[in-house]
């Protein structure tokens, strides 16, 4: 059953693209966990969902906005972001990393960096699904705030 799902997961993603037009602006919205960590925090993973938008400037570069909600130690965070991705497409399926900046807010504004990679598999002509993890930095006086993030949705092709 496992080689048989690990199969038509490959043949979908070798498949002729799907008239997918690989320079057109995305809009992603996902949910996963948050996972913070730090001297100061709880390591209590917590739901987040947000949205991004991809702005190809090339087949292989993006930029994409991003803001994503979760909760860190009871308290509701923002994170509103520029992410930089370099894309590999292949075929249906495009692997991509990148680096992330912006800032967070949880009871006050503090920047933040970090990487990200991906994966976005196109479904139809203007519908993909994505998944991605984003580790971060937060910058604050004295203690850095770090948190993974891991999550996906559908990705609305315009």
């Amino acid at each position: 059953m496992k080689k048989a799902l690990v199969l038509g997961a490959l043949a979908l993603a070798l498949a002729p693209e799907a008239a997918h037009a690989a320079n057109s602006v995305g809009l992603g919205v996902g949910a996963g966990v948050a996972v913070p960590h730090g001297q100061a925090l709880r390591t209590d993973a917590a739901l987040n969902w947000g949205f991004h938008v991809d702005i190809p400037i090339l087949d292989s570069f993006a930029i994409s906005p991003s803001t994503y909600l979760y909760r860190v130690n009871g308290a509701s965070a923002t994170d509103v972001s520029v992410n930089f991705k370099f894309v590999i497409p292949l075929g249906r399926l495009d692997l991509y990393g990148g680096v992330t900046a912006g800032l967070t807010n949880i009871d006050r504004i503090e920047p933040h960096v970090g990487a990200l990679a991906g994966v976005e598999l196109v479904l139809v002509s203007n519908l993909d699904l994505f998944v991605q993890a984003s580790y971060r930095t937060m910058l604050q006086e004295g203690d850095d705030t770090r948190d993974l993030m891991v999550f996906a949705g559908p990705v609305f092709r315009f």
